[in-house]
Formats: C-alpha cells, sequence, structure tokens
C-alpha cells in the first residue's frame, strides 16, 4: 500500500511585478519571475507532493479571481484561500460570489501590515462572521508581537476555523523564542486553531 499524496497546504502562485509583488525583495532573485502551477509541479515532483493549496499574496478580488481560475484548470490546485475586504461593508457580496466556487478553502488579511487591533475592530468582526456562516476557514497572518490579539480573535470567535501562518514568524534569527513560546502555547490550546 503507497502513501497518500502530500498535500502543500500554503504556496503561492503570481506573475510577477515588482509593484504588486513588493514583498518579494531584491535579494529573493531566483523568485523575482512567474511561479505557477507547471513551475511547482516540477520543483515538487520528487517530494510526493500530489495537491497544494494557494494561498493570496496580493490583497485583491482579481488575485483571488485568478487563482480560483488557476484552481478549476488544474486538479494539482486543490484548494485556494484567498483575499475579501474582510472590513468593508460589501464583504458578504464579494465572500458569497467567491464562495460559490468549490475551491474557495478559506480566506485570509495580511494582519501583519496592520495595527495589532486591526483584526478585533467590530468591521472586522462581521466580515469574520460571514466567513464562518460560508463554512470557509481564515488564515491569521501574523507577527509574533501581535499573538495577544490573535488570541483575543480566537476567544471573540470560538466557531470559526482559524488557521495560524507561518507559526507567527518567531524571531529565530534574533535568538528570542519568548514570549513566542509561550504564546503559542496559549493560543495553541484554543480548540478552532490550526498552525502551518
Amino acid at each position: 500500500m503507497s502513501a497518500p499524496p502530500v498535500i502543500d497546504a500554503h504556496q503561492h502562485f503570481w506573475r510577477y511585478d515588482p509593484v504588486e509583488y513588493g514583498w518579494i525583495e531584491p535579494s529573493m532573485a531566483a523568485i523575482r519571475r512567474d511561479f505557477l502551477p507547471a513551475d511547482l509541479k516540477r520543483a515538487a515532483s520528487g517530494a510526493g507532493v500530489g495537491a497544494v493549496v494557494s494561498v493570496q499574496a496580493r490583497q485583491t478580488t482579481s488575485e483571488t479571481a485568478w487563482l480560483l481560475d488557476l484552481a478549476s484548470a488544474d486538479p494539482f490546485v486543490a484548494g485556494v484561500v484567498g483575499w475579501v475586504p474582510l472590513a468593508s461593508p460589501t464583504v458578504e457580496v464579494e465572500l458569497e460570489r467567491f464562495a460559490a466556487h468549490p475551491k474557495l478553502r478559506g480566506v485570509r488579511h495580511v494582519l501583519q501590515d496592520e495595527a495589532d487591533e486591526y483584526m478585533l475592530q467590530p468591521a472586522f468582526a462581521r466580515g469574520l462572521a460571514a466567513v464562518r456562516r460560508l463554512g470557509l476557514a481564515y488564515d491569521i497572518l501574523v507577527f509574533e508581537r501581535q499573538l495577544p490579539s490573535a488570541i483575543a480573535l480566537a476567544d471573540r470567535h470560538p466557531d470559526q476555523v482559524l488557521v495560524l501562518d507561518h507559526v507567527a514568524k518567531p524571531r529565530i534569527r534574533d535568538g528570542q523564542l519568548e514570549p513566542w513560546r509561550e504564546r503559542m502555547r496559549e493560543l495553541a490550546s484554543r480548540p478552532n486553531v490550526y498552525c502551518k
């Protein structure tokens, strides 16, 4: 009996544009180019990866639509975590438009670029409630300093599946695992939270 294929739960596709993808710094020369499903298939072929979940890399609904088009065209893309304007009064309209696609699995907002309290504002909570009603996951993209707000978010939305991205980017380079380690333990005690 062979092992089931590995699913890469977090990767990005893009048609590279230095303005649209400003987070791809000059030091990242190897990825300053288009990166599409065929590229990932070649790179992952020896690792047993049979499918991927593509996660938004730009905060635009046009990218979410494009990722869902890629997923429709290629069974290798098993799911998409897109972006919608969660704090907008139009969030439900945007969510319903994308949720009709069977491969939309969740949404995220680049919270690491926001004030720590952004995720706790009432407008964001309304958007997150709409995400839950549609049965979608919410990916939390934060720095370790924002973990207290992420814990509060998990407590305020106990029925929402939350997925912490990049293990909250601990300051490994600085050799500082605290307070990240203790805050991660606290967040991990919430049954609605997963991590990748």
